[in-house]
């Protein structure tokens, strides 16, 4: 008797409209399976840091913005099986990771419970008049406030990106009598902006065939379950002094980007019951936007609304959803119907092909299977 294939997948396209372009599916099809997502220079910033002793003033500045913590917990190792298997679960059109068993994502709770970053104040946003400046003018800002200027000004007309090398080195020699005569800064909180921006570049790399990846990725590595409230009482009081915002569905603001947190696809991760979430209501292939696209009216307008629902994140928290018995149950039934079950194909392996049958243990066959 014929076995019929494995089938992957989806039942229903309501919601994961990005699935043939999706790394899953390649995967599926044989493709990329010894790949590895990889960092960019990733020991870079570590280097340096080993190197070089961090001036007095840079200090007291990365501790108001709450980045020295990382800087004393140090460089983590990184497994890049670990963080290959969530990215390619990773969707765009849903901002969660897409699980056998639901939906789960990376929260503002665990950005500020394991690292302490904050993430209640200020959005990291551009100013308006920034977003006009010309290369040129661009040029001048990082001499106003590095004092370095590239040798050759009329080959960076144009361009969208500055080499931080020649930057680095230039900073690596600030005098040790350097005074800190610049005003006094918005306490922006940083820990939505890291969240926001990781979102995005898993967007990016979950889609496609690219090996390429950014972002705090640190925070891919760790066990998700629910913190209770005894293990959040023994921590410090920066971990959870932005809590009130944990489990709202805010925007994620990181300059010019904006990722949508999608608290009502992942109740259970705040030990609530799972309900059938709404679809999703932002445009699925933001992700694509960087600063080399054009910035018109439009956007502009669109991300000033998203500034302005930030502005308001304390009157837009939702009350906890009912508690109904029957709520996970109808939340798994319509998920199983929309998500993707498998991501690689059981007929394919990194180097050839699986066998279509186990041996008995004791045959030959099986110890050549082994």
């Amino acid at each position: 008797m014929e076995v019929p294939p494995l089938h992957p997948g989806l039942a229903s396209l309501e919601l994961l409209l990005l699935q043939a372009e999706h790394r899953s599916s390649h995967r599926w099809e044989g493709q990329l399976l010894a790949q590895m997502f990889r960092a960019t220079r990733v020991d870079d910033m570590w280097d340096f840091l080993r190197a070089h002793h961090l001036h007095p003033r840079i200090v007291i500045r990365l501790q108001d913005k709450c980045f020295y913590r990382i800087v004393e917990i140090g460089r983590l190792q990184l497994d890049w099986s670990l963080i290959t298997a969530p990215i390619e679960r990773w969707r765009p059109e849903t901002h969660a990771f897409h699980l056998p068993i639901g939906e789960a994502t990376i929260t503002l709770q665990d950005v500020e419970v394991l690292y302490g970053l904050p993430i209640d104040g200020h959005p990291v946003a551009l100013a308006n008049a920034i977003r006009e400046y010309t290369g040129l003018q661009y040029l001048e800002m990082l001499k106003r406030l590095t004092g370095f200027q590239p040798p050759d000004k009329a080959a960076l007309i144009g361009a969208s990106r500055l080499q931080l090398t020649p930057v680095r080195e230039h900073l690596e020699a600030m005098h040790a009598d350097i005074t800190d005569d610049t005003t006094e800064l918005h306490i922006h909180r940083w820990g939505a902006a890291v969240l926001g921006y990781l979102y995005r570049q898993m967007c990016r790399s979950s889609i496609g065939t690219q090996r390429d990846v950014a972002g705090f990725l640190p925070l891919l590595q760790f066990i998700w379950r629910t913190y209770n409230d005894e293990l959040i009482a023994g921590l410090p009081d920066y971990c959870s002094t932005g809590r009130i915002m944990w489990s709202s569905s805010i925007p994620l603001i990181c300059l010019d980007n904006v990722e949508h947190y999608a608290t009502e696809r992942v109740l259970r991760q705040f030990g609530r019951t799972q309900l059938l979430p709404p679809l999703p209501a932002w445009h699925m292939t933001y992700y694509q936007r960087d600063d080399r696209c054009r910035m018109d009216q439009t956007y502009v307008a669109w991300l000033e609304a998203q500034i302005d629902t930030w502005d308001q994140r304390h009157d837009l928290i939702s009350p906890p959803p009912p508690d109904r018995p029957d709520g996970e149950h109808e939340y798994m039934g319509w998920y199983r119907s929309v998500t993707r079950h498998f991501v690689r194909n059981p007929v394919y392996r990194a180097g050839g092909y699986w066998p279509t049958f186990v041996p008995p243990v004791g045959t030959a066959d099986a110890a050549t299977y082994r």
